[in-house]
């Protein structure tokens, strides 16, 4: 007998629980997949910022001046002459020596160069050097270009392509040095710049209260501060950044 109605009956589906099932464990198992490859990833990136700022907490000294000091050094011991001592009042007015030139790389070994008036006049105060203990500076030898290099290269193809500057570097009668390298608005063209003195050591270029005020852009020697490291840190800091955002976007999309 028929349904009243006189309709045919439907024929039974049978619900497909299965698949469903299936489909939904595929799905979570993709969804914790890309969350622990997230989450990894994240993991990662947070170790290497932190290794990298543990690493240039110890290294503050990793300055291009300090160590374009120590190839000079380096360089003066073996042609039998004495190391020179690292005077960071004496390297903050090699920095300001570098900025009198306003980037301008085409004035260097022209006979253009600051008036000795601005040492001190302009060069120790900005530095902070007790004006009473400024000394003669017995050499000179600054260089520029419009890419950087490292110092090894600085010293072998800027600073001492001229023999004179070799004499200069050389000279048995100075007691120390100072160093500074600086770009110009964070850009090229490149200073480097080497002031030598025969002063007495610890009594010349004294500064007040014993450090120097920090000048930016650029780097000196002697003041153990953390001139390129910071700098590297923090662009190395912000690339980490953008990669860790660009992660949460796409791993956010792919759980919604």
């Amino acid at each position: 007998m028929s349904p009243v109605g006189g309709g045919m009956s439907a024929p039974f589906t049978k619900p497909k629980f299965k698949s469903q099932l299936s489909l939904s464990l595929s799905l979570t198992q993709t969804s914790m997949a890309t969350t622990t490859l997230c989450i990894a990833i994240l993991c990662i990136l947070f170790i290497s910022s932190s290794s990298v700022a543990h690493d240039d907490s110890k290294n503050v000294t990793n300055n291009p001046a300090d160590q374009l000091v120590a190839i000079v050094n380096r360089n003066r011991t073996a042609h039998k002459a004495s190391s020179l001592g690292n005077n960071p009042g004496l390297a903050c007015i090699a920095l300001q020596y570098i900025k009198a030139y306003q980037g301008n790389c085409d004035d260097v070994g022209k006979s253009k160069k600051p008036a000795d008036s601005e040492f001190a006049d302009t060069f120790a105060p900005k530095c902070g050097v007790e004006v009473a203990t400024l000394a003669p500076i017995t050499g000179r030898v600054i260089g520029c270009q419009s890419e950087y290099v490292n110092p090894e290269r600085a010293y072998t193809e800027i600073l001492t392509i001229k023999s004179r500057s070799l004499d200069i570097i050389y000279n048995t009668t100075y007691t120390e040095v100072g160093a500074a390298v600086s770009g110009s608005d964070g850009g090229g063209p490149y200073f480097w710049c080497l002031l030598f003195s025969n002063a007495k050591a610890n009594s010349s270029f004294v500064l007040e209260g014993g450090t120097a005020k920090l000048t930016n852009p650029g780097c000196f020697s002697g003041a153990h501060d953390e001139c390129n490291g910071a700098y590297g840190l923090e662009q190395h800091l912000n690339i980490l950044s953008i990669f860790a955002a660009i992660l949460v976007v796409i791993c956010y999309t792919i759980w919604v």
